[in-house]
């Protein structure tokens, strides 16, 4: 989040965490639910219900990383 070129939905991010190094295949049942996106990021960052795009809570937050 802190390094995009450009604003992240929840589907990529769900898909991002979804990634194990030592499998070659994506496995669809451990995408995490987007209601926990939220606590995954421990309040850093905010979901927009509308365009579903996650970004930082605050401008400080992108400054310090």
């Amino acid at each position: 989040v802190t390094h995009a070129k450009r604003a992240l939905y929840t589907v990529e991010m769900q898909y991002a965490l979804t990634i194990k190094v030592s499998e070659a295949e994506l496995d669809k049942d451990y995408l995490p639910d987007i209601k926990i996106l939220g606590s995954i990021y421990a309040g850093l960052v905010t979901i927009n219900k509308e365009s579903a795009i996650i970004r930082l809570v605050h401008y400080i937050t992108q400054e310090y990383f």
